[in-house]
């Protein structure tokens, strides 16, 4: 992204590292809704004054959905537009 004149956020907000399930578990680390708030503020300050934003990420679905980080919530974080099985359509306001 630097090489070409891209901006980007090289590493997100949300990390999950070698003993994070068992530290959330333990509540020593932040909750679901501020881990969430997080993206939702890394995804609004990228997307200040574009058409477009690409968000990808890693890590293990079983983590993210022990700690309420699952790709539906986090692309609901995002200010993506979620559709659910019954045709609801959600979508979080940018902040």
């Amino acid at each position: 992204c630097e090489k070409m004149g891209i901006e980007c956020a090289p590493i997100g907000p949300v990390v999950y590292y070698r003993g994070f399930t068992r530290a959330f578990l333990a509540g020593e680390t932040e909750t679901s809704e501020e881990l969430l708030a997080k993206v939702g503020d890394a995804v609004d300050s990228l997307a200040k004054n574009k058409q477009v934003v690409i968000i990808d990420g890693v890590g293990f679905p079983a983590v993210g959905s022990i700690c309420g980080t699952d790709n539906a919530s986090v692309a609901l974080a995002s200010s993506y537009p979620v559709e659910s099985s019954n045709g609801t359509t959600t979508r979080r306001k940018p902040l």
